[in-house]
């Protein structure tokens, strides 16, 4: 006669008590569903990239208290771009014309300390702050960048 041999997993439940596989079981599936959520967390900022806005922005710049010129870049074109405050206050951008063929060459904007700019077909975008004159206290501002169908807000903070 041929003996056959039982899979390791069912050896190991004959050698279990009845009592201790009722122990064994609940721990082996919290067991699996930690290994499963931590995985997910490390998959997650692969598919969401936390630096990034809609249509490649970033979600914020910092500026130093000197103030500085930064460009950001992204990977679509802008159709209208609002600096506003915490207040809801705001500015919209103005739009500077190419009298020969009405194309817009220059879109820009400057309200409280900051000022943006964006040329024409270009997807980057300049920032220029001015220096803050209550050094040690943050200020921040806000770009709303429109585009054909998305918005992206970034936040400006100059310390």
């Amino acid at each position: 006669m041929r003996y056959k041999s039982k899979p390791a997993c069912n050896l190991v439940a004959d050698a279990l008590s009845s009592c201790a596989q009722e122990e064994l079981l609940p721990k082996l599936r919290r067991a699996a569903l930690a290994v499963a959520v931590l995985l997910l967390a490390a998959v997650s900022p692969a598919c969401n990239n936390e630096e990034t806005n809609f249509n490649g922005y970033p979600h914020s710049v910092r500026f130093p208290a000197e103030g500085g010129k930064k460009t950001i870049e992204g990977d679509a074109d802008f159709t209208e771009l609002v600096i506003s405050d915490d207040n809801g206050a705001s500015v919209t951008s103005q739009v500077h014309v190419n009298e020969k063929d009405s194309t817009i060459t220059i879109m820009s904007a400057s309200y409280q300390w900051l000022s943006i700019s964006s040329h024409e077909a270009s997807k980057c975008l300049e920032l220029t702050a001015q220096p803050n004159p209550n050094s040690g206290k943050s200020r921040t501002l806000y770009i709303d960048a429109y585009f054909a169908n998305a918005r992206a807000v970034i936040k400006v903070v100059q310390n």
